[in-house]
């Protein structure tokens, strides 16, 4: 339900400043978008699934979230998902709609006709190939864009190890040993083949291409080198910086030019010690988790999402900080700092350095307060 949204509306026409919906509010991407629009000049709401609990929905207690609105979990039933959706974009009058994360932008993609609100996303066909593994490495190596060697995970035994098994849409894990490899394929059963089975890419840190498009057609972009991921194998970014390199942006610009991508999305690549090319990690179609980087880096993606859908305004190239660094801090930035010590002096060192920016923020306190408190409230569980 929606929490004062008669009188807000009435409020909102009187002040005339227009308004965005974000979805995903215990997302730290989503309160990135949240703080980015409201800077912009946008009344937000911030959406979260039935079942998160208050303290987990950060972006609730940020100063900049207008309202709040609970949808149905789209696990339980994502048609009521949808439904709920349509008809609170009914009732209230919304300038774009902004989902963040993978599911959510599904939601949208496949419920664009149903859900009356002015949005930015990519074709159909575009996103399924962008969330699907399976279908990203058959249209990059089709592209010409560097994959590591790929089969089904049905014959991961082509490969030799470390072998790499991802899911066609979330996550992966690293087999160091055939024994390993073997019993990971074991485990998985039936589920096989929703896996492929890939070469390990040898290298320490992951780069990020992220474009914005219009049409097809590059209208500004991003990139950035991870310092720091939880797990170190592969996962969210703890610590990335700001970074540039000409081959990476040709990469991740011809990828999503042969999809016709429009909108926002991110393409993720390692570099290989061996011979120092990139290779294709993944695509992801959304609004990634690293966006407080691009963001304080001079790159607002939120906010020119949120223009070209209200104004048709596309934005210019940015010359964007190229170095600056940011640390995310709460939670995954504390949990890295238990876990591995010896990330704890770069952890500490970060706090003080004057080019690293964090998600802490002095005139927005609560949404750290919220995310300390759960961490604490995860830890005492039996």
């Amino acid at each position: 339900m929606l929490l004062g949204e008669h009188d807000a509306r009435i409020g909102d026409r009187l002040n005339s400043k227009p308004r965005a919906f974000v979805t995903d509010g215990s997302y730290p991407n989503s309160l990135a978008a949240v703080r980015a629009l409201s800077a912009g000049g946008f009344l937000v709401t911030v959406g979260e699934r039935e079942g998160v609990s208050s303290p987990e929905t950060i972006g609730f207690w940020s100063r900049y979230c207008h309202q709040r609105f609970r949808y149905p979990d789209p696990d339980v039933h994502i048609d009521a998902t949808a439904a709920a959706l349509a008809a609170h974009f009914r009732n209230s009058s919304y300038d774009v709609a902004i989902p963040v994360g993978l599911q959510m932008t599904s939601l949208f993609v496949h419920y664009r006709d149903a859900l009356p609100v002015p949005m930015m996303l990519p074709p159909t066909v575009s996103f399924h190939v962008g969330s699907d593994k399976r279908l990203t490495f058959e249209h990059a190596r089709s592209a010409g864009v560097p994959i590591p060697r790929t089969v089904p995970a049905a014959n991961w035994e082509e490969l030799n190890p470390p072998i790499v098994f991802k899911h066609f849409q979330r996550g992966a894990v690293v087999a160091k040993t055939h024994d390993e490899a073997a019993a990971r394929v074991n485990g998985l059963g039936d589920r096989l083949p929703d896996y492929i089975a890939q070469e390990y890419i040898p290298g320490e840190n992951g780069f990020g291409y992220f474009g914005f498009f219009v049409g097809g057609r590059e209208a500004a972009y991003f990139m950035h080198e991870r310092i720091m991921q939880i797990p170190k194998e592969g996962g969210p970014s703890v610590v990335a910086r700001a970074f540039s390199d000409d081959r990476l942006r040709a990469l991740g610009r011809t990828l999503l030019e042969s999809l016709n991508w429009h909108g926002a999305a991110m393409v993720e690549f390692k570099r290989s010690e061996r011979d120092g090319e990139f290779y294709l990690i993944e695509i992801n179609p959304k609004l990634w988790g690293s966006l407080d980087l691009a963001i304080q880096s001079g790159c607002n993606f939120p906010l020119w999402i949120a223009k070209a859908v209200v104004n048709g305004e596309a934005p210019q190239p940015v010359n964007y900080k190229v170095g600056l660094t940011y640390q995310w801090i709460i939670p995954n930035g504390l949990k890295c700092f238990f876990r591995y010590p010896e990330f704890r002096k770069l952890f500490l060192r970060n706090l003080f350095a004057p080019n690293v920016r964090t998600d802490l923020r002095l005139l927005d306190p609560l949404p750290a307060a919220a995310g300390l408190f759960t961490m604490a409230t995860n830890a005492l569980r039996p």
